[in-house]
């Protein structure tokens, strides 16, 4: 293999990293929604909460903002999250 090909393999390598880490915290993000839904339930509370939603949403597009990523990728990802989230709460009432 050539010295680029290496270099590639080695960043590819870098990236699948990268990949399990998300995925990890994207387990842990579940498990507390999950918990989260749990005390919601217990409390006689519904599952949606938009401004908490929005806050969320607010809060990653800064932080994307900060860390020199397009807000509009961070603000996908984290509707996608919040959605699977509550699906997630849903399933465990």
């Amino acid at each position: 293999m050539t010295c680029e090909g290496r270099e590639i393999e080695d960043l590819r390598s870098m990236i699948a990293d990268v990949d399990t880490r998300i995925l990890d915290a994207i387990a842990n993000r579940m498990k507390l929604s999950v918990e989260i839904g749990r005390l919601k339930s217990d409390r006689g509370m519904g599952i949606e909460a938009k401004e908490v939603e929005e806050q969320v949403v607010s809060r990653g597009r800064t932080r994307a903002g900060n860390l020199g990523l397009d807000p509009e990728l961070a603000e996908e990802v984290l509707r996608l999250l919040i959605d699977y989230s509550k699906r997630e709460q849903r399933r465990s009432r």
